[in-house]
């Protein structure tokens, strides 16, 4: 978080409105800073999102941990197939219901501000320039508090948060994957299909079209590589995450989510899933973080059968 003296009296009070609800782990970007980093989003993107009208954002991060397993609402019999953790229950939800709140609390006119949470915006560079931490290995931000469990959303903002005077500028190296992870290769090491760049590889990052998260929501053909390796997954695999060192402080973090923002849960039968119909599928995933209408019936369906065989 940037120094308070830096920050204007209105980026105080979202601050604390912030801090207030639990979103402690934040970070001011100024009106200069969010023009550059986002000077090469789509028109259409940057219309939606009424670029053109911010004077700088705030960017957040919420936390999630791996709770237990738990076959209760799991819909039918074994086996299961595994929802992680960060989309067991619809924290999406969660992060935009306490930015809204926050806003309120603040003073902010509902016209003045625009949410974002896993947006098509550049969320992760974002965080990086609002001094949240930096890119790791896995391509995932390494929040300074969090590591890699967590989520990020963040409001564009009617004032410039200092004033016009500029923010602190990110460490040296920060946006490249992995620069602050040194010579650690835990995501590496630990990624079913090999899609994150180990030290000394020659390449950096991820491997998008290796890693079974991008996969489970996309159509066939799945490479032959990644459902050798796909497991017992449906939707979001979480192996680099579980295995960061940054993320042991996730243990003691708060959970936020309400009663409304439950569900699927971590566990769903495969049976049912690969049984049930269009409508029985749409139904039990909605309001939830896999009821997006970007994701089919079929979609969830293929994924069972993955998982199962």
């Amino acid at each position: 978080m940037h120094a308070p003296e830096s920050l204007s009296p209105f980026a105080h009070a979202v601050s604390a409105s912030l801090a207030a609800r639990g979103l402690s782990e934040h970070g001011f970007i100024g009106a200069a800073e969010l023009g550059a980093a986002t000077s090469r989003v789509d028109a259409s993107v940057a219309a939606a999102y009424g670029l053109g009208q911010a004077r700088g954002a705030v960017i957040v991060a919420l936390p999630y941990r791996a709770g237990p397993d738990d076959a209760a609402g799991a819909g039918g019999p074994a086996p299961y197939a595994r929802v992680a953790p960060f989309a067991s229950a619809n924290r999406y939800a969660t992060l935009v219901r306490l930015l809204k709140e926050a806003a309120e609390s603040a003073g902010l006119p509902r016209h003045a501000f625009r949410i974002f949470v896993n947006s098509r915006l550049p969320e992760k560079p974002l965080a990086v320039l609002a001094g949240l931490g930096f890119i790791g290995r896995s391509s995932l931000l390494v929040e300074r508090e969090w590591g890699t469990s967590c989520l990020l959303g963040g409001m564009l903002l009617p004032e410039d948060p200092f004033g016009g005077r500029g923010g602190r500028p990110p460490e040296p190296g920060a946006l490249e994957p992995g620069v602050g992870c040194g010579s650690c290769r835990a995501c590496a090491d630990a990624c079913p299909t090999g899609a994150i760049a180990a030290p000394g590889s020659g390449r950096a990052g991820l491997d998008r079209l290796a890693c079974i998260q991008h996969w489970t929501t996309e159509p066939d053909p799945v490479p032959a590589r990644v459902t050798a390796a796909w497991g017992d997954t449906l939707y979001g695999c979480d192996a680099c995450v579980r295995a960061c060192p940054f993320s042991a402080g996730v243990r003691d973090a708060p959970d936020p989510v309400s009663p409304a923002e439950t569900g699927p849960g971590s566990l769903l039968s495969i049976p049912w899933l690969t049984g049930a119909s269009d409508g029985e599928l749409r139904e039990r995933f909605r309001g939830t973080a896999l009821g997006m209408k970007r994701f089919s019936p079929a979609l969830w369906r293929r994924n069972a059968r993955l998982a199962g065989k």
